[in-house]
């Protein structure tokens, strides 16, 4: 989930190179969400296509869920939704959509991105844990 600040339907448009075809584009927008089962009643509702399952399959689920806005790659499946006064963004991609709104609200946080490479699949995390102190090594204790 990405916590964008308060960007609204129109915002997440124009960020992501799409336009809002139907609802209100000054609808706020305060998180996007791009699955149903853990979304809350606000979020933004980012319908991507999988190689198992497709988002847009669960539209009616977001709107049932309280979603603030859809944010879909493909119009035909809208009009068997539910009468909705929900905003409704036409992108090309939503996943390039998706990077396009972390990387904006990414920069215009100003906050300091960090990425941990590590060979190990459990050791690396572990480290990098909330309130993890780090190991010393054999050498470092004697």
């Amino acid at each position: 989930m990405i916590a964008a600040r308060m960007l609204t339907a129109g915002q997440i448009a124009a960020i992501a190179g799409g336009r809002v075809v139907s609802g209100d584009a000054e609808r706020a927008c305060p998180r996007i969400s791009r699955d149903t089962r853990t979304m809350a009643a606000g979020d933004a509702f980012l319908a991507i296509r999988g190689p198992n399952h497709d988002g847009h399959a669960h539209l009616a689920s977001a709107l049932a869920r309280g979603a603030s806005a859809l944010v879909v790659s493909e119009a035909d499946g809208l009009a068997s939704l539910p009468s909705s006064d929900v905003p409704v963004v036409l992108v090309t991609d939503t996943i390039k959509a998706l990077q396009d709104v972390a990387r904006h609200v990414s920069r215009e946080s100003g906050a300091l991105v960090v990425a941990v490479v590590e060979v190990g699949q459990t050791v690396g995390p572990r480290r990098c844990a909330p309130g993890r102190r780090p190991r010393r090594s054999a050498r470092e204790r004697s």
